[in-house]
């Protein structure tokens, strides 16, 4: 289901698309500086704290998303480039209609195959009220000790963003 939002990211994205032209130059695969490069995509995890939906509009501004991944071994080497010991948000929601949390953007790993503080996942034990519906990761130096956790969208915490190099070659950054 497309909300508002994701039609208008979706829409820049296919502006940049067809403004610019494709040429071995554009193709290459490099992230941006200060973004670190896992794959087919980039991250920033050097947002100043701030609430999910405003992590969401930095992210787009940004020309990505919140982190979705696509793997738990992408999930996982992704995260542990987060700030230590701190908490980021992540591309999980769960509003009131959704039996289970999904990710804002369409795809990523099955939600119950991440770390959540407590296995097997259910959204309640892991924080989930009706004030907290929106999922930050914790970034422990203790690898084991990392997991994910929902809290009120209203918190002011950090957040990871995420850009496909493929799309980067096509927008020309």
């Amino acid at each position: 289901m497309f909300n508002l939002k994701n039609v208008l990211y979706i829409a820049l994205i296919l502006h940049f698309m067809i403004a610019s032209p494709l040429d071995n130059e554009t193709t290459q695969k490099k992230c941006p500086h200060s973004w670190y490069q896992y794959r087919d995509s980039c991250y920033f995890a050097d947002n100043p704290v701030m609430e999910f939906e405003k992590a969401q509009i930095e992210c787009w501004r940004l020309q990505g998303t919140l982190f979705l991944a696509e793997t738990i071994e992408e999930y996982e080497k992704v995260t542990e480039q987060s700030k230590s010991n701190t908490w980021s948000w992540i591309g999980i929601t769960q509003d009131e209609s959704f039996h289970d949390p999904k990710w804002v953007n369409s795809g990523g790993v099955a939600i119950n195959t991440i770390n959540w503080l407590v296995k097997p996942f259910a959204a309640i034990p892991n924080g989930w009220s009706a004030k907290a519906k929106c999922v930050a990761h914790l970034n422990s130096p203790i690898k084991s000790a990392s997991y994910a956790f929902f809290f009120p969208c209203g918190a002011k915490l950090y957040s990871i963003c995420e850009k496909n190099t493929t799309l980067l070659g096509l927008i020309q950054l």
